[in-house]
């Protein structure tokens, strides 16, 4: 064998090595690697449509516990009196409200009024079937809390629904209160912020078969153009479908245009052409490759800040931080979503129990001063029923905005407890430091000067407090977060029994064994 032809059984020995190596890197390693980027993204498009409905769900749930632990509701059962349906349920704040239909059932299961709304306003309905059909009665019946989907016209819908019973919850339930929502076009459009995944719900008609099982969680294992789920209702029956579909470009592809014209060139210069497929296309690559695993395996998803100098690797940069800015903006909006109370704008009562748990333990500690006050704004059912919930929301926000500008230190908490109650964990210097305090608040919500003719206490509105104070944190708290919670309840309440308008302060004291 001559030079020229080992030359050249070297140089094809070579290319061929060389583009059987890159195509089986690109096999073998990047194709695996971008799949699963790509699951991973699917997974997390998929988890946060899930998370906009739980989300909903969440609040819906929350609503519905308002109105049927509510003295009214539990009256309006109990005597039928059609004055509250006229006073509430026609009311045009409850109409502006998401529900799509609600409905009243005694404790035997007997639908004593149910009512749907229909062209932005509610007409009563007689028979529970025309309303729906996938409602479980007898699980309404036995437990308290309950949700699942529902068919409601021609939409799909879900129901959240809870025992009635007195604002006390200390009477025996006796009925159930169920609210239906629609999945409406504000829904699907938070739903489909995303354009690379178009989301939609199917109903399937009364005894119409499915081919997908019902499933509680939407859960995929593989890469494919649409997925579907079957949506289940609470009597074991799938109702509808719900697809989501991801354009097919999205898929990474075993062989694509810039790997073929890699191997293609290899043949011609095998040497040079490696060196630069390896410096502009592999390293890069494998960086981003190495990143991707990086972020799979520690759960965080960051911006790839490698430059190639091949186009098409930096254009899936640009578009991969882009989407990366897109995750962490929806994680962040989630995030202050879940922690914050709609109407008022501060934090909620889940934000709270973990603040309160997080400086509960941190306190332990350490030795500090500090307070956690309740606080309840007097008379505010009465201001509801005469001015209305709209303007009862409206007082609330001022109310809350009040407290905040009076809590701006970073170690201090302010939450909306629930309804018209606060609450506030609150680092004093001393009990003469948190008696001024107290005086503050109230002074600033007299301030405000909100008219409040049905008020026992004055012609405003006004605000009473209830204080649990612990002059010296330590150790002995640990075991003690409830009874700190239950004092300054006690103290709230002892407020209003002295006539309202006013605090009380109650001491948490070291037990004597500790």
């Amino acid at each position: 064998m001559n030079l020229k032809s080992l030359v050249w059984l070297a140089a094809i020995a070579y290319t061929l090595v060389i583009g059987g190596s890159l195509l089986l890197y690109r096999l073998l390693i990047v194709l695996p690697s971008l799949q699963a980027a790509e699951l991973d993204l699917r997974k997390y498009n998929i988890s946060a449509i899930a998370s906009v409905y739980a989300s909903d769900r969440a609040n819906f749930t929350l609503f519905n516990l308002d109105w049927s632990k509510w003295d009214d509701t539990y009256d309006f059962i109990r005597t039928g009196n059609r004055k509250y349906i006229q006073e509430n349920i026609f009311s045009p704040s409850f109409l502006e409200t998401e529900t799509n239909a609600v409905l009243f059932f005694d404790m035997a299961g007997t639908l004593l009024y149910a009512a749907q709304k229909t062209n932005k306003h509610f007409d009563e309905v007689k028979q529970l079937g025309n309303i729906t059909n996938d409602l479980n009665i007898d699980q309404l019946l036995n437990q308290d809390e309950q949700f699942g989907f529902v068919r409601h016209k021609e939409n799909l819908g879900y129901y959240v629904s809870h025992h009635i019973q007195d604002s006390a919850t200390a009477k025996k339930a006796n009925g159930v209160l169920v609210f239906i929502r629609d999945f409406n076009s504000r829904f699907f459009k938070r739903s489909n912020l995303n354009k690379d995944l178009i989301f939609k719900i199917t109903n399937l008609s009364e005894g119409e078969p499915s081919l997908y099982p019902a499933t509680k969680s939407f859960n995929i294992n593989n890469l494919q153009d649409t997925y579907t789920f079957g949506l289940g209702n609470n009597l074991g029956k799938v109702i509808a479908l719900a697809t989501f579909n991801f354009p097919k470009s999205s898929t990474p592809k075993a062989i694509d245009t810039t790997t073929l014209f890699s191997i293609a060139s290899l043949l011609t210069l095998p040497l040079f052409i490696t060196v630069v497929i390896y410096f502009l296309m592999l390293k890069p690559i494998i960086e981003i490759s190495t990143n991707i695993n990086r972020m799979k395996k520690t759960g965080e998803v960051f911006r790839l800040v490698q430059r190639s100098y091949v186009t098409e690797i930096d254009n899936f940069l640009l578009r991969f931080n882009i989407l990366v800015d897109k995750i962490h903006s929806y994680q962040k909006k989630l995030l202050d979503d879940s922690n914050t109370d709609g109407l008022t704008e501060i934090h909620n009562r889940k934000f709270f129990d973990q603040a309160y748990d997080t400086c509960w333990r941190t306190n332990s500690r350490n030795s500090n001063c500090m307070a956690i006050i309740m606080l309840d704004i007097d008379f505010f059912k009465k201001y509801n029923d005469h001015y209305g919930h709209q303007q009862g929301d409206t007082a609330l926000k001022q109310v809350a905005q009040t407290l905040n500008n009076l809590t701006r230190r970073a170690e201090d908490v302010l939450a909306r407890y629930g309804g018209e109650e606060f609450v506030i964990i609150y680092h004093t210097q001393s009990k003469l430091h948190l008696q001024k305090t107290l005086e503050s608040i109230l002074n600033s919500i007299n301030q405000l000067n909100i008219e409040h003719l049905k008020s026992n206490t004055a012609p405003h509105l006004t605000l009473s407090c209830g204080a649990c104070y612990i002059e010296s944190t330590g150790p002995w708290m640990k075991e003690l977060k409830e009874d700190a919670l239950r004092i300054s309840d006690q103290a709230l309440y002892e407020a209003k029994n002295k006539g309202r308008n006013q605090y009380c302060i109650r001491p948490l004291n070291q037990p004597l064994n500790s």
